[in-house]
Order: structure tokens, then C-alpha cells, then sequence
């Protein structure tokens, strides 16, 4: 099987968000930003989460996509973004929810033909299983305070102002989502063959970026690369490709990133 990777498409900064998702407009879009290392189309495609701020122009682009590639599936995960409120309409039509947001978007998901999207599950596609979720952030980038980053993350970060906190939900800590995310990823990955999340899961990809950062975009996930038993752990968050091998799996992003970094644009290809 052949697999085309990328994450972070963010596909309200390519097709806004007041125009009809048309199959010209995602034609046009495909044709002037998506660059691809294979001629041949993969059989399956992962977005590793950050597809967009809206749900329904994140599915219908995504059907487009399936159907003028050729794809047999799309699989993603969530990506911090899409659990953001960014305007008064959409706090409004979710009640000041992310939750709901997300719950929508898992909705349309599982009744979409030949879309899925991973939270703690498995997919089988032609005898290859795909597992994952979005995981989160532990800040174990440096060993900095717990307060010293929670303070940069609320300076810094729009995860904290644009996730909704609710009564029992969210309460603006920068590794809240981080214990029930990893344990999702813990029961997937012993029976996976690849792995799939947003955020980062070795922190020591990232030390050739010194960014003040970091601490929000990787978890440790070491003990995970040492259980799986997948061959490729394909994510994303940090808009540059990454490569790596730790445990004898391969570690691979190929984010689109957004408009205004068009080195970021490549979907890349493995094979299983």
C-alpha cells in the first residue's frame, strides 16, 4: 500500500470561508499549493490533524480531495485548531463549546464515505491498521518550571484564548488534554501498524529549533515508540518537516503549513 502524509492543511487559509466548497476551487487549490514527491497518488491519505477552523468546509473539501485523487480513504486526527472558536458565530452555534465542535466534527465524520477520523481507534484499510489520536503537549521540551511555561502559555499561545474553558472541561492549563490524549495513544499502539497524532511525540526532534515554544508542540512519547508495534508514526503541529527513527520506527511530517510558507507545501509518500 501506498500512503501520502502531510498534516496542518488549514484549509480556511486557502479557501475562505464565506465561499461555496466547490470542486473547482479545490481543484485550483490542489493545483497551485499541494506538491507532490510521487507521481503516483497514494491509496490512502493522512492529514495529522489542523485541517481547519470550520467542520463542514473541513469535510466537503476533504470529499473533493477523495474523490478528484482518487483516494480510497482519508484519515486524520485532531489537531489543536480544530477544536478552536474563532468567531462570535461559532461560540455562538456551539454554545461557547469546543467540545461540541468537536463532537460535530466526529459526527460528520463517521457517517462521511471513506473519511475517519482516529480518537483512540483503529482503522483497517487492505490489511494495513492505522491507529492514533491528536495527543497533546506534557512540556517535557526543558526542564523549565510548570509555572514558567504555563505563563508562556498563556502569553504565547492561542490554544489557550481560542479552546473554550468550560465548568468541567478545559480550565487554560497548557498540558490539560495531555493524560487523557497519551492514553488513547497507549491503547492503539501495540496493535498498529501506523501510528498517527498531531503533536510531536519525541521532543528531542525539535532542538535544532530553538523556540520558546517548543514545550506546547511535543509530548515524550518514548515509552509508546518502544511498545508499538507500528513501523511509521506519521504528525505534525510544528510547520516543518520532520524525520527521525527511535525504536525502530520511523517518525515523518510533511506539514502544508500555512499560505504564507510555501517551503512547507509537500505531501510525501511511504509504503507498506
Amino acid at each position: 500500500m501506498k500512503i501520502d502524509y502531510t498534516s496542518d492543511s488549514h484549509f480556511d487559509f486557502y479557501i475562505h470561508e464565506s465561499k461555496p466548497i466547490t470542486s473547482g476551487r479545490v481543484r485550483v487549490m490542489l493545483d497551485r499549493y499541494w506538491r507532490f514527491t510521487k507521481q503516483r497518488r497514494g491509496d490512502v491519505l493522512i492529514i495529522a490533524g489542523d485541517m481547519g477552523h470550520y467542520n463542514l468546509q473541513n469535510i466537503e473539501i476533504m470529499k473533493h480531495i477523495k474523490e478528484q485523487l482518487g483516494y480510497k480513504a482519508i484519515i486524520t486526527v485532531l489537531g489543536n485548531h480544530d477544536r478552536y472558536l474563532i468567531t462570535k458565530a461559532q461560540c455562538k452555534r456551539y454554545k461557547n463549546s469546543s467540545d461540541a465542535r468537536v463532537n460535530e466534527f466526529k459526527t460528520m465524520m463517521n457517517t462521511a464515505d471513506g473519511l475517519y477520523l482516529l480518537d483512540g481507534d483503529i482503522i483497517e484499510i487492505d490489511g494495513v491498521k492505522f491507529g492514533g489520536s491528536g495527543g497533546w503537549a506534557d512540556g517535557s521540551y526543558d526542564d523549565s518550571t510548570k509555572e514558567r511555561k504555563q505563563y508562556l502559555f498563556e502569553e504565547i499561545m492561542s490554544d489557550y484564548r481560542k479552546i473554550s474553558k468550560e465548568k468541567d472541561g478545559f480550565d487554560g492549563s497548557f498540558d490539560y488534554f495531555f493524560k487523557s490524549e497519551y492514553a488513547k495513544l497507549e491503547m492503539v499502539c501495540d496493535k498498529s501498524d501506523i501510528m498517527i497524532s498531531h503533536f510531536v511525540p519525541l521532543p528531542e526532534m525539535l532542538k535544532e529549533r530553538q523556540n520558546a515554544d517548543n514545550n506546547f508542540y511535543t509530548f515524550n512519547g518514548e515509552e509508546l515508540l518502544k511498545k508499538t508495534s507500528a513501523r511509521y508514526w506519521i504528525f505534525g503541529h510544528r510547520h516543518q518537516a520532520l524525520e527521525s527513527s527511535k525504536h525502530k520506527v520511523v517518525l515523518l511530517s510533511s506539514p502544508i503549513g500555512y499560505k504564507e510558507q510555501p517551503y512547507n507545501q509537500t505531501i510525501r509518500q511511504i509504503e507498506v
